[in-house]
């Protein structure tokens, strides 16, 4: 993915910052989608059901938070 950030802006910096918010989201999805289920089973409630949501969103917000905070200290 860095490549293809390189092949489409021409510019290093930015393709830093992505590949560095695609690899810390990847890890942050990863955590977060083996410890939710874990957590609702623990609680008696359907993991199956409930924790793919959760997993969902908190991988949605970690990403984008981390995309505009590693863009704003790599970049300015």
């Amino acid at each position: 993915m860095v490549f293809i950030a390189q092949m489409w802006f021409h510019d290093v910096k930015i393709s830093i910052v992505i590949g560095f918010a695609i690899a810390i989201n990847m890890t942050a999805t990863d955590v977060s989608g083996i410890t939710i289920p874990l957590i609702v089973k623990n609680m008696n409630l359907d993991s199956a059901l409930s924790a793919s949501v959760v997993s969902t969103t908190i991988a949605d917000i970690v990403g984008f938070i981390l995309f505009l905070e590693l863009a704003s200290v790599l970049l300015f």
